[in-house]
């Protein structure tokens, strides 16, 4: 994992966290809505097995699961 890694938005407060797990799993409530996007890491972040474009926010699910970097 980078040292820069990720950056999640939490868009009904405009929060942004950095990420420190090697995975996680997100739930939200209807109102919310999560957003995640690489920011030029080396080994990428996986949303649901798939790799995430860099510098691109995507909208997380009820129950995605993502990755931060190679197994």
């Amino acid at each position: 994992m980078s040292r820069d890694h990720a950056e999640l938005v939490f868009n009904t407060e405009n929060k942004v966290c950095s990420i420190s797990h090697e995975s996680a799993i997100f739930h939200t409530n209807k109102n919310q809505a999560i957003t995640i996007q690489d920011i030029g890491s080396m080994h990428g972040t996986y949303l649901n097995t798939v790799e995430l474009p860099r510098k691109s926010p995507t909208v997380l699910g009820n129950g995605d699961t993502i990755v931060f970097g190679a197994e």
